[in-house]
């Protein structure tokens, strides 16, 4: 079967919400990365597409006919500042595929040249951001937490000027939807209701059609976002995973995980740990993500508000309403998450007591978050300090033994160190053996494999990776 790429339904909105753009002409698209297990999911063989006709495909360097490029447009509070424009600055959405399930996955080429909202920027991407975003949102995916995919990872025989000389980069991203709170900022911010209402029924029509029939879809829509971000941090919490740059513009509509910069996951349990090189306050920290999705969701219930009454008044009360329930949605997700990871079969509310008490004993002991869940199914094996010893008294008489802690907790996640090994590889040395070899480790995050064991350990201290860089 014949690739069939359809335009995307985006370009069914005015063009104040985007901008057309032409082919992009990198010098040497290839294939440095196709996700085979990826593209099953879709209805068409890429053995009928050679190497080069996809890559130039997925470049952006062909155009299929039929389609249009664009790039978006949004705007975005970043680290609590407000940028009226931001939209995609080195990106094109270029269509969508339609899955064998008939649902539509948006492509969009990251890296892949300027348009008029890049700014001062280049337009483009290094091959080093491109592998981190693929190896984390290959994690996330493999632990089953929401997030946008990676269909390949195409070298542009370019260079990429950052604080040095880079090999360049184009990462063909799937997403349900690329809409942002961000998006429905940029419209709101100029007044433009009109447009926020066509956006909040783009949404609805093409992501949420359960709410048509509510009795005010707007703000069904509203409190259905707040239930599913406050499902995804917490999910977040769970792994030890720490996005980096939560801005509004990288708040996905559609709730999954998207916009992998500079993100890691966490080692040695620390509450305020933060990897992002320009994250100096820790605004972003791992225990603050809550507040920061809670503060994200306030501001699209503010683009939002007209929608909701008529009556300013009344409107401010549903916003207040529908925001103030996300404390309870997200403790109660997380209590579940974290409840399970200790094996407790139904957590309880006075279970959080012990989840408190197990994290506050990591931190103290500075233990590796993702492997002391693990050995929670050897406790007596590696938990020798007494106070330890006196938790897991009071654990053993809530726990459940039927529960598989190990089928649970995962043990092998992407550790920084070693997504910095990977990345030097295939930059220095245009080596992407360790990618793959870490690719297929991450995809059975749960399996204890003598083959990946070196993958599962933390950095050792000169191995320790504490900074990580979004790569614009």
């Amino acid at each position: 079967m014949e690739l069939v790429l359809q335009n995307s339904s985006y370009t069914n909105l005015p063009e104040n919400f985007y901008e057309k753009l032409g082919p992009v002409q990198v010098a040497n698209p290839k294939i440095a990365y196709w996700n085979a297990q990826l593209a099953e999911n879709f209805s068409f063989d890429e053995n009928n597409l050679s190497a080069e006709e996809r890559a130039h495909i997925f470049s952006g360097k062909k155009t299929l006919s039929g389609t249009t490029p664009i790039a978006q447009a949004y705007a975005g509070h970043q680290f609590g500042h407000f940028t009226p424009q931001l939209g995609d600055g080195r990106a094109r959405l270029i269509g969508e595929l339609i899955g064998r399930n008939g649902k539509p996955s948006e492509v969009h080429l990251k890296g892949s040249g300027p348009t008029k909202f890049s700014r001062r920027g280049d337009g483009f991407a290094t091959l080093g951001s491109v592998i981190r975003e693929l190896i984390m949102s290959e994690s996330m995916q493999a632990l089953g937490i929401p997030t946008t995919r990676t269909l390949a990872v195409i070298s542009t025989g370019d260079t990429v000027w950052r604080e040095k000389e880079f090999p360049g980069a184009i990462l063909v991203r799937l997403a349900q939807s690329h809409i942002r709170v961000g998006t429905f900022e940029y419209f709101a911010a100029r007044g433009d209701q009109v447009s926020v209402k066509q956006l909040a029924d783009f949404v609805i029509e093409h992501h949420y059609k359960e709410l048509i029939n509510t009795e005010n879809p707007y703000i069904s829509l509203f409190s259905k976002i707040i239930e599913r971000q406050a499902d995804l941090i917490a999910q977040w919490l769970s792994v030890g995973f720490i996005h980096g740059v939560m801005n509004t513009d990288n708040t996905s509509i559609t709730c999954e995980t998207m916009d992998f910069g500079p993100c890691a996951m966490m080692e040695a349990y620390e509450p305020l740990k933060v990897f992002s090189s320009i994250d100096h306050q820790g605004r972003y920290a791992y225990a603050r993500q809550p507040q920061i999705i809670h503060w994200n969701l306030t501001v699209l219930g503010y683009c939002l508000l007209p929608l909701f009454d008529d009556d300013k008044k009344i409107a401010e009360a549903i916003l207040e309403k529908q925001t103030s329930e996300f404390e309870n949605i997200f403790h109660n997700q997380w209590l579940q998450l974290m409840g399970k990871k200790l094996g407790f079969k139904n957590p309880e509310e006075s279970d959080a007591i012990l989840i408190k008490q197990f994290l506050d004993l990591l931190q103290k002991y500075k233990i590796d978050f993702t492997m002391g869940f693990r050995r929670l199914s050897q406790p007596d094996l590696f938990f020798q300090q007494d106070d330890f010893k006196e938790w897991i008294k009071r654990w053993r008489e809530r726990t459940d033994a039927t529960v598989s802690l190990d089928e649970i907790n995962p043990i092998l996640v992407p550790r920084n160190h070693q997504v910095e090994k990977v990345i030097r590889a295939a930059e220095d040395r245009d080596d992407f053996s360790p990618m793959l070899r870490l690719l297929e480790a991450i995809r059975n995050p749960f399996s204890d494999l003598e083959k990946f064991r070196d993958l599962q350990m933390p950095a050792q201290p000169e191995e320790e990776i504490t900074q990580t860089f979004c790569g614009t």
